[in-house]
């Protein structure tokens, strides 16, 4: 009988379920040096530099048993945040990392946490209650008329344009009349009629269904999703900015949001198309060409993400 204790005794360790703590790290990053944030791999099977890849990879360096790294929300390759939530799990009794400052030593300077905390065991990151992102449609002020634009916001300016042209010419191509649009280069820009843009803003609040301001290769179900905030921002030195909060995003949707309301305030759209496109009363396929362009990345920040 003693000899069956001892054996029960030294056998034990193998068997005991080692308990984990789950962290909730909020962080920051400059989404233009990372490849998105889910971990993605080239062509030839080398990891690409994403936020999970490269948070996991610094942490399991210090605690080689921490894992099931993910996040909230998984913003596109370019887009940069400062309240991106991703949870992982460390073995209980870890001292090495209960501090964002010991954490952020083991980080690149481009991917910071701002806040760290222990949560429940079985805590969804991914099932919060809304997430708020902003995208700055205009860097700086403009005079009202053909004002000469230059650098990002005249590229904005230029897509929304060529969007809206080849939209005129599928028009052009459905009736058949004969006459086409010419593209041109095209130098200066108008003022933004900002009193336009809230007006589309505000159509955008509330429950709809935004298939048509989603781009392909997106893998959400459904496509019904509330939005309880979108605003037009100025900024002190004149910029404009696209403020917005929902329940969640499809595929590229602020992004398609963005271009909708800054071609509306360019005068190549009218508010009313937006409202079309969300009661869905747009003939054609791929119905993003009756709204506006898929702006860039860059100027898109994932500011917060509420539980």
């Amino acid at each position: 009988m003693q000899l069956k204790f001892i054996i029960v005794a030294l056998l034990l360790p193998f068997f005991t379920v080692c308990s984990s703590l789950r962290l909730l790290a909020l962080v920051r990053y400059n989404g233009s040096a990372f490849r998105g944030v889910q971990r993605n791999f080239a062509a030839d099977g080398s990891e690409l530099r994403t936020i999970i890849g490269t948070f996991a990879e610094s942490v399991s360096a210090e605690v080689e048993a921490a894992k099931n790294f993910r996040a909230a929300s998984r913003t596109d390759a370019g887009v940069s945040a400062i309240g991106q939530a991703i949870t992982f799990d460390i073995p209980e009794g870890t001292n090495r990392l209960t501090s964002s400052e010991a954490v952020n030593a083991l980080l690149p300077s481009d991917l910071q946490v701002t806040s760290l905390e222990v949560v429940a065991e079985d805590f969804n990151v991914v099932k919060c209650r809304w997430k708020r992102y902003r995208y700055l449609l205009r860097e700086e002020a403009q005079e009202k008329g053909a004002a000469e634009v230059e650098g990002e916001d005249a590229s904005m300016m230029r897509k929304c344009i060529s969007h809206a042209l080849r939209g005129k010419r599928k028009e052009e191509e459905a009736t058949d009349d004969g006459k086409r649009s010419r593209r041109k280069r095209v130098k200066s820009f108008p003022g933004l009629d900002l009193e336009a843009m809230r007006i589309s803003a505000s159509l955008v609040e509330g429950k709809h269904d935004f298939a048509r301001f989603q781009a392909k290769g997106g893998d959400q179900k459904g496509s019904v999703r509330t939005i309880y905030r979108c605003e037009i921002e100025e900024t002190g030195g004149g910029g404009v900015l696209l403020l917005i909060e929902g329940d969640g995003f499809l595929y590229k949707m602020v992004r398609i949001l963005a271009g909708s309301i800054l071609s509306v305030g360019m005068g190549l759209r009218e508010a009313v198309d937006i409202k079309r496109a969300l009661d869905d009363d747009i003939d054609g396929e791929g119905g993003t060409v009756a709204v506006g362009p898929t702006l860039p990345p860059e100027r898109l920040v994932l500011e917060h993400i509420e539980y």
